[in-house]
Order: C-alpha cells, then sequence, then structure tokens
C-alpha cells in the first residue's frame, strides 16, 4: 500500500521566522486538519501506479503538500526543485524524507496525476475556511491594530499585532470549524445512502443538521464571548476573533455555502478513489441503516 506519511521525516517542522515561513506554518497546521485530501491525493496516485520510493517516487503526503508549494508560490517544476533544497521552510513544509530532494522530473511525475476533482475539492476546502478566518482576521485587524472599539472593550491598542497570535487562532479555530463540517456532511451523506439523489440529500442533510449547528454554535459563542471580557489583551483578541469565525462558519458558510456548493457539483461530491470504492462496496460501511444510495 502506498505510504500516506513520511515516517523517517524530522518529527519538528522547523520554518523560518519570516512572513512566508509563517504562511508555510500555518498552511501545514491546516493540512493536518484536512486528512481526507490526503486520502484523495492518495487515490490518484495508486490509480496512475505512482512509486512511493526511491529516486522516481515520493510518499503521498510529500506530493500534496508539494503540489501546493507549487500552486501556492506559483513555481515551475525547476524552481520548485530548486527551493525543496535550497529552503529549509519548503523542506519542512513538504515533509521529504531526511536527506533527499526530488528532483524536477520526480515532481512532475507524480504531483500531474492530481485528478481535477481532487483538486476541486482541495480548492474548496481552502476557499470555505478561508472566508470565515478572513473575516476573523479583519475584525482582529480593525479592532485590536487599527484601534476601534477599544475604548468599550477596555484596551489600549498597540497599533500592530503579534505575528504568533494569528497563527494560534488559525489553529484553534480550524479545529472548531471541522466539528460543523461534520455534522452536516454526516447527515447529507446519510440522505445520499438512503435516497441516492444529490439535490434531495443535500436539502435534507441541511435540514436535519441545521438545529445541531445553530445550537452549538451559540454555546461556543457564549463560552468564547466571555474571553472578550478578559484583562489580558491576547486572551480579549482570540476571544473575539474565535467569536467571529465561529458565527460566521455556521451560518454562512456551513448553512449557505458550502450545500450550495454541493449542490452545483452534484454527483462529484461522492467521487472516491477505486480502490476505496471497491472496499466500500464490499463491506457497505454507511452513516445510516438505510439502503446504499446507487
Amino acid at each position: 500500500m502506498r505510504q500516506e506519511r513520511i515516517i523517517q521525516a524530522s518529527i519538528f517542522d522547523v520554518f523560518a521566522e519570516h512572513e512566508i515561513g509563517r504562511e508555510l506554518k500555518a498552511i501545514s497546521q491546516w493540512l493536518d486538519e484536512h486528512r481526507s485530501l490526503l486520502g484523495l491525493v492518495i487515490g490518484d496516485l495508486r490509480r496512475h501506479g505512482a512509486q512511493e520510493t526511491g529516486r522516481h517516487g515520493l510518499p503521498g503526503e510529500a506530493v500534496l503538500r508539494c503540489a501546493l508549494l507549487k500552486q501556492y508560490r506559483q513555481l515551475s517544476y525547476e524552481e520548485l526543485a530548486f527551493h525543496l533544497e535550497d529552503s529549509a521552510s519548503f523542506r519542512a513544509f513538504a515533509r521529504l524524507p531526511l536527506g533527499w530532494s526530488p528532483k524536477k522530473s520526480v515532481l512532475h511525475k507524480t504531483i500531474s496525476v492530481i485528478s481535477a476533482a481532487s483538486w476541486e475539492a482541495i480548492n474548496q476546502a481552502v476557499v470555505m475556511s478561508a472566508l470565515s478566518l478572513t473575516a476573523s482576521f479583519g475584525v482582529v485587524t480593525l479592532i485590536f491594530q487599527d484601534g476601534y472599539l477599544s475604548g468599550p472593550l477596555g484596551f489600549t491598542s498597540t497599533g500592530y499585532l503579534d505575528a504568533t497570535q494569528p497563527i494560534l487562532m488559525l489553529a484553534i479555530i480550524f479545529g472548531l470549524s471541522m466539528d460543523y463540517e461534520v455534522f452536516l456532511i454526516s447527515r447529507i451523506r446519510e440522505e445520499w445512502d438512503r435516497t441516492g439523489d444529490n439535490t434531495t440529500s443535500v436539502a435534507n442533510g441541511l435540514q436535519r443538521s441545521g438545529r445541531i449547528i445553530t445550537s452549538a454554535a451559540l454555546l461556543l459563542a457564549v463560552v468564547i464571548g466571555g474571553f472578550a471580557t478578559s484583562g489580558i489583551v491576547i486572551m480579549k483578541m482570540i476571544g473575539i476573533g474565535m467569536l467571529v469565525a465561529v458565527l460566521i462558519d455556521a451560518t454562512i458558510v456551513r448553512a449557505l455555502l458550502v450545500p450550495a456548493t454541493m449542490r452545483l457539483l452534484g454527483t462529484l461530491n461522492w467521487w472516491a478513489p477505486v480502490p476505496l470504492l471497491r472496499w466500500w462496496e464490499r463491506h457497505r460501511v454507511v452513516e445510516s441503516d438505510g439502503s446504499g444510495g446507487s
């Protein structure tokens, strides 16, 4: 079976203390929260018989991360190979095997097999998660950097944000937002197994999960909102930032944008790599007791 994670890589992800290094560290944490994306890439590599070891192969996690590096930095394969050999931050992000850097031909051979459906799922996850985070960081910047509402909130703005604070918020918010994703997608999947109709599944799944998502978001908003009353500025900032992110994620993102996107994608929502599909058809692991969808 294809190796998903790189066991021999360093347990320490060493990122340089500059803007690109901090961005790569944040993206790396985001990828660790979205392990399902790795499964899509693993399926593509297996279908094309791509190697996972040796001079002509890469483990699945390294392929996904190198592909995102190429897309994120708009690099050619030659430039990507150079940066992976030259930059400690790039190597830490890609989680390459120790003491080895892939050649241009290896990168091209492995990254090019990632299917359009996998890229679509990756881009959708990035966009949906970025929406709530962007809104949250915007509010935090407006309040704690520019000083709006500093009087009612009882603090004095320093005119800047510490670079470590958004990274801390990023890790916490992604973990929280995944709960709503699980609630919603699980119910939609149940309906898909029962009816086999994508439009009906999305509508019924949203109807069934809407109450629990709203209740969970309100409960969390009350708890997190208490942080805003703290006399410690960093706690106040985390409370307000997370409050905004949770409310937007539970309403605009999960209740509107995700269902709308799944409705437009149709049956592509339920695409799976052939080996996983065969395993599922054999064992029939479903979310509910209803019959599987076609």
